[in-house]
């Protein structure tokens, strides 16, 4: 009998820590959020860091585009300078010192086109003065001047070969253009794949709270009874010794309802982290959807079909072998051989003492000139660019190769994920029929533990099946419902039916096509 009251005392006290837990984790659970499915998506596409770190990168993409595209824009150039300029000259017998001044101003105005035109416009005008000695050693100069000049040059330079064509002088508008759009394609699949994760966290957070309150059921149902066997013990209906049974079973459901309660923390804490919440001070999370909803089977073949066709991986692996394919266009551009067309015209004006005659002689072209050349530049090795291209292709093929597995990593994850499902659907209803047995056999076995036809032991047993039963309906159901976002997600119908809640930082603005030929830019 010391024996068995010992027992007793352990069992009590283990009773009783738990007991202290459960307050306590009870009084943590008091700060509490009831979160809706709608909500939880509502407040990751709002809140997700990693969902606006790819939003960010997407605009980085953006303004890439816009500054690609007004590169081709004139460009004003303005310059003064003031010269003082001393020389010796050989004169007959030595040399003499001559001196000049000179002030000078000028503005050009440059302008390049895509297809490698480029021209300037450039107009200057100076004041200059110099003196020079009569002969050598002499204090005597001869000044001249002030003189007054005024120079206009308009010079056009074609590239033939090296920079010919918009292939060329598009290819940076081009490749960011392409960027933009992996950049876009990235954020849709971090979208999507915050979508998934946040919508398989929350049924996973519901399936805790309902496991919790499974093992709450048992656990409070567990106590019930060894406070009545107690009872019985006191009226001297029942042998002291016949509550240890009760004591261990109550003690070990609560120790499940605390391992419960403790998931059920993890798994709010979880979906907190995706909804951009601080774990420090976040509330715990309970899902108050009332019910899985069912699942129906979904077409193989078409799912098969859509996860490569809807793919975001593939899209982006896509738009990654075209940006490559562009890059592998201009590849080795700046070795080639350089072939260039230069001309200019010019007019000049000179005034002596006078500034009209300047402007009178570069009105009538008195002083024009006028050139014509052509300037070639031929590297004498073909190394460096052979290795560019053949470098460029590598890229190219090595893309393809990517594509083609992504596609064939797409139709695997959603053979698997079809497998899941129908394997969870199927679970949903072997363990909906095992809940029932399960329900019949408790109330049987309760019936003859009444009459003294069962003993403690298989009530208990028939009670821990039908717990076991009930937690797999409802794990096999959330299975069957995870599984199926993440086919939604395999197939891009997530971002389909979530595509409004998705956050944008605004319109795009229109590509100007060739905007330098259409327009100047501001200056």
């Amino acid at each position: 009998m010391h024996y068995v009251t010992n027992e007793t005392h352990v069992v009590a006290k283990v009773v009783v820590v738990a007991a202290v837990l459960l307050s306590a984790a009870g009084h943590a659970r008091a700060q509490s959020t009831q979160l809706d499915e709608a909500d939880a998506v509502g407040e990751a596409m709002e809140r997700n860091p990693s969902l606006r770190a790819s939003l960010y990168d997407y605009q980085q993409a953006h303004q890439t585009v816009l500054a690609e595209d007004s590169i081709y824009v004139p460009r004003l150039q303005l310059d003064a300078g003031v010269t003082h300029s001393e020389s010796p000259r050989l004169a007959a017998e030595g040399t003499t010192v001559s001196s000049a001044d000179s002030i000078d101003l000028g503005s050009e105005l440059n302008h390049s086109f895509p297809w490698g035109t480029a021209f300037s416009i450039r107009l200057e005008g100076s004041r200059s003065t110099s003196t020079s000695q009569l002969f050598p050693g002499s204090d005597q100069t001869v000044t001249t001047g002030p003189g007054y000049g005024l120079l206009g040059r308009l010079s056009v330079t074609q590239p033939l070969l090296r920079g010919f064509g918009s292939d060329v002088g598009e290819a940076s508008l081009r490749q960011a253009i392409l960027s933009r759009t992996a950049a876009e394609l990235s954020r849709d699949r971090a979208a999507s794949e915050t979508l998934r994760e946040v919508l398989v966290a929350y049924w996973e957070l519901w399936y805790g709270d309902h496991a919790l309150a499974i093992e709450q059921a048992a656990a409070g149902l567990a106590v019930r009874r060894r406070d009545d066997a107690k009872r019985q013990v006191e009226a001297g209906a029942m042998a002291p010794v016949a509550v240890l049974p009760f004591e261990t079973r109550a003690a070990e459901l609560e120790q499940s309802v605390l391992m419960s309660e403790a998931q059920g923390q993890q798994q709010s804490l979880g979906l907190g982290l995706m909804l951009g919440r601080d774990a420090v001070l976040a509330d715990q999370l309970h899902a108050v959807a009332d019910e899985v909803p069912d699942v129906p089977a979904r077409d193989r073949a078409a799912v098969l079909e859509a996860a490569v066709e809807q793919s975001q991986v593939v899209a982006q692996q896509k738009a990654q072998l075209a940006l490559e394919r562009d890059r592998a266009t201009v590849a080795g551009e700046a070795e080639r051989p350089r072939l260039d067309l230069e001309a200019y015209v010019q007019s000049q004006g000179l005034g002596n003492r006078e500034v009209p005659p300047a402007f009178e002689q570069f009105g009538t072209f008195d002083a024009f000139s006028a050139h014509v050349g052509l300037v070639f530049e031929l590297p004498l090795s073909g190394t460096r660019r052979s290795a560019q291209r053949r470098a460029a292709e590598a890229g190219v093929e090595a893309t393809r190769e990517r594509l083609h597995a992504a596609e064939l990593q797409a139709k695997a994850e959603a053979a698997v994920e079809l497998v899941k499902l129908e394997q969870a659907r199927r679970r949903v209803a072997l363990a909906t029929a095992m809940a029932t047995v399960a329900t019949k056999n408790v109330a049987a076995q309760q019936k003859r533990y009444a009459q003294g036809d069962a003993i403690t032991l298989e009530v208990h047993e028939a009670e821990d099946e039908l717990r076991r039963a009930q937690l797999s309906v409802e794990r096999a159901r959330v299975d069957a419902v995870q599984a199926n976002i993440r086919i939604d997600h395999l197939i891009g119908a997530l971002l389909r039916r979530y595509g409004n809640l998705v956050p944008s930082k605004g319109p795009l603005q229109p590509r100007r096509e060739t905007s330098a030929l259409t327009r100047f830019g501001s200056f």
